[in-house]
């Protein structure tokens, strides 16, 4: 059960990733370090947001 949740939680982070690549990629066709920065953060942060929202709804069940 919990490789599922990591599963699911890294692929709602790379969603996060995706749309700021994107993002990037449709404005300006070079991809700055900065945007890879973003990228990497939204990732974390994602994935993070994620694995916390589904430690809460265990906890309260």
């Amino acid at each position: 059960m919990k490789k599922k949740l990591l599963v699911k939680n890294i692929v709602i982070a790379y969603a996060y990733v995706v749309t700021i690549i994107f993002g990037a990629l449709i404005s300006n066709t070079v991809l700055e370090p900065l945007i890879s920065y973003f990228a990497i953060m939204g990732f974390l942060v994602g994935l993070a947001a994620e694995y916390t929202t589904k430690r809460l709804k265990q906890s309260i069940l």
